[in-house]
């Protein structure tokens, strides 16, 4: 089945409660902390959207993005404040952000 919902973040902690935030909505959910598994899994099972942190260990977000479908919507979240993105984002979010706040663009861009 693929996952509706991915989000990838270094911080564990981050991603178990988005995924029990985000599945106490019924909506599927796959959060991950290794980004090249994110890679991996985005490019076999295409998520409809993915949230992605700036600073990965090896690696950034926009790197991340580029290496997975164009067809994904892909939102950077990030608690940097001169952080430049290009196309491959929809939007970026600022670190503290409200987990209603990234429900709300699923339900919208989803």
């Amino acid at each position: 089945m693929t996952e509706k919902v991915y989000f990838l973040d270094d911080e564990e902690q981050l991603c178990l409660v988005f995924q029990e935030y985000m599945e106490a909505f019924g909506i599927n959910t796959k959060v991950f902390i290794n980004p090249h598994e994110a890679i991996t899994s985005a490019n076999n099972e295409p998520p409809l959207m993915m949230f992605i942190d700036y600073r990965l260990p090896g690696t950034t977000g926009d790197k991340v993005a580029l290496s997975i479908p164009s067809n994904i919507r892909k939102i950077l979240v990030t608690g940097e404040l001169n952080v430049e993105v290009g196309d491959e984002f929809e939007m970026v979010i600022k670190k503290p952000y409200k987990l209603a706040q990234l429900k709300e663009l699923v339900d919208q861009l989803g």
